[in-house]
């Protein structure tokens, strides 16, 4: 009879035991997640400046462009500044109506 309940005993002492070890593994196992999801959040945030920064580059090198352009022109024409204004806002409309025809045929939005 002591024997018996001696190993019932033993029996309850190694599956509290096992579950424990299974409890700590889990934990373990989340914490594991846990570190490598903030580093992928930290690349992420990271990659996301990168980003950010290379297009407020691109919209300065848009206008920047636009500004080249217009001063190239008013060089090689050498007409007067508001006939190259007229033509260079003249060219950017038709280049705007190009990219709205695309935009409806592609069936994409342009957002301003």
């Amino acid at each position: 009879m002591i024997a018996k309940r001696l190993d019932e005993s033993l029996a309850a002492r190694n599956k509290l035991y096992e579950a424990n070890q299974q409890h700590r593994l889990e934990i373990c196992n989340m914490k594991l997640q846990i570190k490598n999801l903030e580093e992928e959040k930290s690349r992420l945030q990271e990659e996301n400046s990168k980003l950010q920064q290379q297009v407020q580059a691109a919209d300065a090198c848009k206008y920047s462009i636009f500004f080249l352009d217009f001063a190239w022109s008013i060089i090689i024409t050498k007409k007067p500044f508001h006939q190259v204004l007229q033509m260079t806002i003249l060219d950017w409309l038709q280049h705007l109506k190009l990219l709205w025809m695309w935009s409806m045929k592609e069936g994409h939005q342009i957002v301003p």
